[in-house]
């Protein structure tokens, strides 16, 4: 598994991708845990099972050397607050610019 997306978490993270990798062990899992830090339920719009939301914050917290999230992945805080501090990161536009905060797909 290497993508934007583990990069992106690594370095908001402050943590490295093989970090993100160990912890999310593949692409499924990685792009659950963006869902469940948006606080949103799965695409058919069930719920998450409540032992693999744990799971989850367990492992965000395990991997995160940022002290600026620790509070927010202890308490759990979904929303779309931390998850654009945890998924969204910098991209360079074909013009050179540098825009900060966008998703992996922008």
């Amino acid at each position: 598994m290497s993508s934007d997306l583990t990069r992106i978490l690594a370095r908001n993270m402050h943590c490295t991708s093989h970090d993100v990798v160990s912890e999310f062990q593949s692409e499924i899992f990685l792009n659950a845990a963006n869902r469940i830090v948006q606080g949103v339920p799965k695409k058919n719009g069930d719920p998450y099972d409540s032992v693999f939301v744990e799971r989850v914050w367990k492992s965000m917290q395990r991997i995160n050397r940022n002290e600026s999230l620790a509070y927010s992945l202890a308490n759990h805080e979904a929303g779309p607050e931390l998850e654009r501090k945890l998924f969204y990161g910098l991209a360079t536009t074909l013009t050179g610019r540098i825009r900060g905060r966008t998703t992996y797909t922008q």
